[in-house]
């Protein structure tokens, strides 16, 4: 399913070429790429195309030319939104940086709740700790080898949120139609899967030690996810040197700090661009 604005999704790369050499840009990115996910069962992919449409309306404001495709062969629902990186209005290039991802991510949440969509928590965002932009080749690697642990943690966080205890967990996993091996590192397995996948390998938080005290924490009422702390290394004695104990800045700076790591699904594009957009919309 593709939809595609003041472009010819075959021709975009020629077009976006085109309007950066009209609005005579020395931008370096050619487009941006924006990948919009959605639980399993829990969208159509109508209505994740329509969605995404949305969201280009939305955000792009009839800027920026725009080629939009649903995927639905990995497991979950997804869409693919390529965009120039330069307005065909004003000849600006687009600014990506931490406020237009929290903007885009916003008006997406926005968007999906409207439709009875689950959205994506800031306590979900810190679970998945190593989730962060990727290169063409990192997508690519995980477009080709990964996407049963893609779907087995899109699966396992709702799956967590609806437990009470850990036995709900495991029925609830079956009933989504994995199949489980207890041993010393809890595995699934998805129908037409031929191996196991341990569910360590899909992130630090997804161990069977710390997914049971996900559910535990979660039925508490506490934070769904731990905090790691980074050890301090006091280059300053604050409690036997007064001015560092007086000193505000000292104390902030020589406090622990949480490690937090936020979930951008964007990526630049530089070289490679046409073969890049090609392969994306295939």
């Amino acid at each position: 399913m593709i939809s595609s604005y003041k472009c010819g999704y075959k021709t975009a790369a020629l077009q976006f070429e085109n309007t950066k050499e009209i609005m005579n840009s020395q931008c370096k990115n050619l487009a941006r790429h924006l990948i919009q996910s959605f639980i399993p069962g829990e969208a159509t992919p109508t209505l994740a195309h329509q969605i995404g449409q949305e969201l280009c309306e939305k955000h792009l404001k009839g800027k920026y030319e725009y080629v939009m495709t649903t995927h639905i062969d990995k497991g979950h629902i997804h869409n693919h939104i390529i965009f120039n990186n330069v307005s065909f209005v004003d000849g600006k290039a687009y600014i990506s940086n931490k406020k237009s991802y929290h903007q885009i991510r916003n008006e997406s949440d926005h968007i999906c709740k409207d439709n009875g969509l689950s959205i994506i928590t800031s306590d979900d965002l810190q679970n998945n700790n190593k989730t962060k932009g990727k290169s063409y080749k990192e997508y690519q690697e995980q477009k080709s080898g990964n996407s049963y642990k893609a779907k087995l943690k899109y699966t396992i966080d709702p799956a967590i949120k609806k437990s009470k205890d850990w036995d709900e967990f495991i029925t609830l996993m079956q009933e989504y139609g994995y199949e489980i091996k207890h041993g010393q590192h809890i595995s699934f397995k998805a129908i037409n899967q031929e191996r196991f996948t341990r569910a360590k390998t899909i992130g630090s938080d997804y161990s069977e030690e710390l997914i049971k005290e996900r559910i535990e924490n979660r039925v508490g009422g506490k934070l769904n996810h731990t905090t790691r702390q980074r050890t301090p290394i006091k280059v300053v004695d604050i409690d036997s040197n007064k001015l560092a104990s007086e000193s505000a800045g000292f104390t902030r700076w020589l406090k622990p700090r949480p490690t937090v790591t936020g979930k951008i699904k964007g990526r630049d594009f530089g070289k490679q661009k046409r073969r890049i957009i090609s392969n994306l919309l295939q």
